[in-house]
Order: C-alpha cells, then sequence, then structure tokens
C-alpha cells in the first residue's frame, strides 16, 4: 500500500499510559495529505528494546516519513481500555 492511503485510512493512533491497559488516542486530521521519505541515521526506542515482548529480529524500522507545512488538527479520542469487555 502507497504511504499516502494508508495515513489517510489510518489516522487514528493510541500511546501507552501510565496504567498497563489503558491507552490514550489521537486522530490526525488535514486537507493536504502530503508526505515525503525521510532518511533515518539514527533510531531508538525503549519499548521495542523489549526482549520479551520483541525477540531479536521481530520488529525492525522499514520506512520514515515526514510531513511538512500541512495543516494538521489533532483530535484527542476517548481513552482505550483493554481490559474492557467488547462483547467480539
Amino acid at each position: 500500500m502507497k504511504p499516502r492511503p494508508f495515513f489517510e485510512t489510518g489516522s487514528v493512533g493510541y500511546s501507552a499510559t501510565r496504567v498497563d491497559s489503558q491507552y490514550d488516542g489521537l486522530q490526525l486530521q488535514t486537507s493536504a495529505w502530503k508526505v515525503e521519505p525521510a532518511v533515518v541515521r539514527h533510531a531508538h526506542s525503549s519499548f521495542f528494546e523489549d526482549r520479551l515482548a520483541f525477540p531479536p529480529g521481530t520488529a525492525q524500522l522499514d520506512s520514515a516519513l515526514v510531513m511538512r507545512k500541512v495543516p494538521v488538527d489533532w483530535l484527542p479520542l476517548q481513552r482505550l481500555d483493554a481490559t474492557t469487555d467488547t462483547g467480539a
């Protein structure tokens, strides 16, 4: 899938909070989707360095994109609670 359609349809993201089962959410909204490839010289993530969750070789940086001079709004979403039964 090309980057632009991926982000247009997947503009919602969640981040871990201090409570293990809760995640804060944001939705990116823009009227001008424009992404460019970026060059990564170094990357570090304490999240992906957890060897119990991600054994060596299971998580790799494969690309990076940047959005420049694009009008955006970040909309807060309702907190996600991973312990809530959805009935699924």
